[in-house]
C-alpha cells in the first residue's frame, strides 16, 4: 500500500513539473517571455518583452539610443499618449503613438546620462489611454566611465643611448 501511494505522489510531482514546463514554454513562445505571459493573465494588454535595457558603458557626454518593442495583445487600438522619466537624460520623441490590435511598434529612447561617472538606472513611465493599464514602466541603465587620456610620451627623454637615463626594475 505504501509503495502504491509513493508512486502516485511521484507521478503527481512529475506531471506538475511537466505542466509548469509546458506553460513556461507556451508563454515564452506566444508572448516573448514568461513575464509577459503573466502580465497578460493579470490584464495587461500592452506588453514589453524586455522592459529593462542595459546600455553598457558610456563615456561622459555620450548619447545612446535603445529600442523597446511594445505589443498590443488587446482587441482594440491602444494609444501611448505621453511619458515621464526620473531624469531629463531619458527622452523619447515618438509619442503619441497608436498601436493597432495585434500589432507592435518600436519606441526609440535616447539616453544621455547627466552624471560624470558611475552607474545609473532611470525609469521611463509611458501613459496609455487604457483604464486598466494606464502606465507602462521601462528602465534604462548603464555605467559612465571617464575617458582615459593616453599620456604623451616625449621620446627625447627616454633615449636608450644614455645609460644614465635607463631605469632598472626593482625586485
Amino acid at each position: 500500500m505504501k509503495e502504491k501511494s509513493s508512486r502516485w505522489i511521484m507521478g503527481t510531482i512529475v506531471m506538475a513539473n511537466i505542466s509548469m514546463l509546458v506553460t513556461y514554454l507556451a508563454f515564452t513562445f506566444h508572448f516573448g517571455s514568461f513575464g509577459s505571459g503573466i502580465r497578460y493573465l493579470n490584464g495587461d494588454r500592452v506588453l514589453v518583452s524586455h522592459p529593462v535595457s542595459d546600455l553598457g558603458v558610456f563615456e561622459p557626454k555620450q548619447i545612446k539610443n535603445t529600442r523597446f518593442v511594445l505589443v498590443n495583445r488587446g482587441s482594440k487600438a491602444i494609444q501611448i499618449v505621453g511619458s515621464r522619466s526620473t531624469c531629463s537624460c531619458v527622452m523619447t520623441s515618438d509619442l503619441p503613438v497608436t498601436i493597432p490590435p495585434g500589432s507592435k511598434t518600436n519606441l526609440v529612447v535616447k539616453v544621455h546620462p547627466g552624471q560624470p561617472e558611475g552607474s545609473f538606472s532611470e525609469r521611463l513611465t509611458l501613459y496609455t489611454d487604457l483604464n486598466r493599464q494606464n502606465t507602462i514602466d521601462l528602465t534604462v541603465e548603464g555605467i559612465v566611465i571617464p575617458k582615459l587620456e593616453k599620456p604623451s610620451v616625449d621620446q627625447s627623454s627616454h633615449s636608450q643611448s644614455d645609460p644614465s637615463k635607463v631605469v632598472e626594475p626593482t625586485q
